[in-house]
């Protein structure tokens, strides 16, 4: 079916607010949520206050055409305007005020700085319909084919800046998919500690199955470049070995999970988690629960290290050239280097372990 674009007939912003419930928030091409800061949502409200025209908001529209793209069972799903909407709609609920320094151009000498849209309601009602009345323009999209909706978002998207991670889950075929599930695992929900509002858990993801995939084999390629080919590969096949590497990698995340606290800060940096991922994988299950006070002491090393000069006699010149590999995080060889010495230090650890004799260990 050919795409479809038309504006949706116009109606107060007021009552798109009382849409919500029916709009889906969260298609699977979609950015995550509170990417915007309060400055950037307060000065969208200011906009609208202001008499200010702002970009057109795309929704796909399941009530002009048949529903099969419709996971959610909602009337609409957004395309592009998500940040928007949901700064409109917090305004509108009281969880967003106006900036303590607004002013209104038409009328300077209203005090409105800092209000809610509540306050506003009470105090100052004609602003209050301003904003309740204002007419969003939004566009419906038709089409019973989910590749039209991943395009148009891209192309939408072209002058922004979305991460590799974004353009990936925008893709269809097997892979996307593989890697959305990869990230409701309660190893990335709950144990990693770094953000995850631009897909970082998604790009973290994909790294391990690709890992897992690829079986580790040496190349000098970027990761991430390595990443969007392999998931534009397999775009539009069916591939049982794809499938099978990220069940190896579900399996792996379960034996590990026990290992990590929750939003545990040895998995803060993205760039450690394929190395950790790998060491887990030549570790056999009796010396598994050494990984965590091993990494914990090894990141202990590394931060001493940073502080001491080159020429102090204590000063670990292997430590500094992980400090070196970790720059450039997503090159293979790195990887590969960073491994290797991760690997001969837990050696050196474990059989420290078992002597308890600490005063032999590295740095």
């Amino acid at each position: 079916m050919t795409l479809i674009v038309k504006e949706i007939p116009p109606r107060p912003l007021k009552e798109w607010w009382y849409e919500e419930e029916h709009i889906d928030f969260a298609p699977v091409y979609q950015r995550k949520g509170s990417i915007w800061g309060i400055p950037t949502r307060q000065k969208l409200i200011d906009t609208v206050l202001n008499g200010f025209d702002i970009p057109k908001v795309y929704l796909a529209d399941f009530t002009q055409s048949e529903r099969s793209l419709d996971t959610a069972g909602l009337p609409y799903a957004v395309i592009d305007g998500k940040q928007r909407l949901q700064a409109l709609f917090s305004f509108f609920s009281g969880h967003l005020a106006l900036s303590r320094h607004f002013v209104l151009f038409d009328k300077p000498m209203l005090p409105l700085g800092g209000l809610t849209y509540q306050q506003m309601v009470h105090g100052f009602p004609e602003v209050a319909n301003r904003f309740a009345s204002f007419r969003l323009t939004v566009m419906g999209v038709i089409t019973r084919d989910e590749a039209n909706i991943n395009e148009l978002f891209l192309r939408l998207n072209s002058s922004s800046p979305l991460t590799g991670a974004e353009k990936r889950n925008a893709m269809l075929g097997q892979v996307p998919e593989l890697i959305r599930q990869l990230v409701t695992h309660p190893f990335f929900v709950r144990k990693i500690g770094f953000t995850t509002l631009r897909g970082q858990d998604s790009n973290a993801a994909a790294k391990l199955l690709l890992l897992e995939h690829a079986g580790n084999r040496s190349s000098r390629d970027e990761v991430d470049r390595a990443i969007g080919s392999f998931v534009a590969a397999m775009e539009e096949t069916e591939n049982v070995d794809i499938a099978h590497s990220a069940d190896r990698v579900h399996i792996a995340l379960d034996r590990i999970f026990p290992l990590f606290r929750d939003e545990d800060y040895l998995l803060s940096a993205q760039a450690q988690l394929p190395v950790i991922y790998l060491l887990a994988s030549k570790t056999d299950d009796s010396k598994v629960g050494n990984l965590r006070p091993f990494l914990s002491l090894f990141q202990k090393q590394r931060e001493m290290n940073r502080k001491l000069s080159f020429d102090d006699p204590s000063y670990d010149h292997e430590l500094a050239e992980y400090e070196i590999l970790n720059r450039t995080s997503n090159d293979q060889s790195s990887i590969s280097g960073r491994i290797s010495i991760l690997l001969r230090r837990f050696a050196v650890f474990n059989i420290v372990e078992d002597d308890g004799n600490f005063d032999n260990l590295p740095g």
